[in-house]
């Protein structure tokens, strides 16, 4: 765990990944940068090396096009939309690096990945929050004793819920559950859904990729949060989610929002 100051918060954050009980190989990744305010989560998908490999790519490009971006505007007043904008992009640009990868490297075609990114510049005051996001991982915040989903998985059984065709338990267990309807590669365009978050003292994020959601309730999500430090609450919920199966890599991400 370590922590980042600004100039009137804090932020506080862990970040843990596992293989989970089941598979081999842990196609997840995920980047922790508390200087730059960015925080990303990837779930790849593709047989072989291509998951990892997609995976890790997304996250490398968000990465520095992101930090790109932040240090071009150096000296130039903050303003919300460029912000949101660029992180929209990192992710298309990822995509387009990934599906190009899979054309030239057959054993790579086909390859994808989620990407869910919460960035939070230190260059604004009050501060805000960029979220942006493709497939079914997913980001959630704790405030005031209130959980709440930021992101909708692209994902058929999800849409099927939101259809009223299948319950959300149903949804769990369903055989198509992991069959997603947009990644970040597979295409070479895909669509990006973001959105600004205004942040206040006390506020927990957590980024995760499906091996926890599909494995831990937003209960004992909101349980952990609320009683444990950020990497106790990483660690927690990574123990949880192979205690019901583990039967998917599990990435978990909690940021804590303080004040000075």
């Amino acid at each position: 765990m370590s922590s980042a100051n600004r100039k009137s918060y804090l932020i506080q954050s862990a970040g843990k990944t596992d293989p989970g009980r089941v598979r081999a190989r842990n196609e997840d990744n995920f980047s922790r940068e508390e200087d730059l305010g960015l925080f990303l989560v990837a779930d790849g998908m593709g047989g072989h090396a291509g998951g990892e490999t997609a995976s890790e790519l997304s996250v490398t490009t968000v990465r520095e096009l992101a930090r790109e971006f932040f240090l071009s505007q150096a000296g130039v007043p903050p303003e919300e939309k460029p912000y949101l904008d660029w992180l929209a992009v990192t992710i298309r640009k990822a995509g387009e690096k990934i599906y190009d990868l899979g054309n030239q490297n057959l054993e790579l075609r086909g390859m994808g990945t989620t990407t869910t990114a919460l960035w939070i510049p230190p260059a604004f005051d009050p501060p805000r929050a960029f979220l942006a996001h493709v497939g079914d991982s997913r980001a959630y915040r704790l405030r005031e004793s209130r959980l709440e989903q930021l992101t909708r998985d692209h994902s058929w059984v999800m849409e099927q819920v939101r259809a009223g065709h299948l319950t959300v338990t149903e949804a769990k267990t369903h055989r198509f559950r992991s069959l997603i309807t947009r990644s970040v590669g597979f295409q070479q365009n895909v669509e990006v859904d973001s959105a600004t978050l205004e942040l206040k003292a006390g506020d927990i994020f957590m980024i995760c990729s499906d091996g926890l959601s599909n494995m831990v309730g937003d209960p004992e999500i909101q349980h952990v949060l609320e009683t444990t430090a950020p990497e106790q609450a990483a660690e927690e919920l990574i123990i949880q989610a192979n205690a019901h199966g583990g039967i998917d890599n599990i990435t978990v991400l909690v940021i804590k929002i303080l004040p000075v």
